[in-house]
């Protein structure tokens, strides 16, 4: 009930498109969960293979994403917006080794082209 209260009270919605999201699992030598992430990526072209855009800690279980019709969304409220990313395709993976960090060899983090910036909602014209 109070995340549909707070999401009703959020009026920008700002969506994106990857092409793959990962929700990645990463363990220590103990086998202990050190964190979870969402890691968005774009297919590449000229390398044939998918580049990391962005990634975001799993802060909570609403963040994984959902099946919705042909797409896989994921949303979370981003400072006071709702934040979707969507995709057609989804994986999960585990790992002791960080996909994301091993992206940065092939794509440095400012190099890539990251989600979009959040847009602030125009104030309304009542609240004047």
């Amino acid at each position: 009930m109070l995340i549909l209260l707070l999401l009703s009270s959020i009026t920008y919605d700002q969506t994106q498109e990857v092409d793959l999201i990962e929700l990645n699992t990463l363990y220590d030598g103990d086998d202990r969960v050190v964190f979870k992430q969402l890691i968005y990526y774009q297919w590449d072209w000229a390398t044939n293979r998918y580049q990391c855009v962005d990634w975001r800690l799993m802060k909570h279980r609403g963040m994984i994403p959902v099946k919705r019709g042909q797409h896989y969304e994921s949303m979370w409220i981003d400072g006071e917006q709702q934040r979707r990313v969507r995709s057609s395709y989804f994986r999960r993976s585990w790992s002791r080794d960080d996909p994301e960090i091993e992206e940065r060899e092939r794509m440095p983090k400012d190099r890539r082209r990251g989600l979009i910036k959040m847009l602030k909602p125009k104030p309304d014209e009542t609240d004047q």
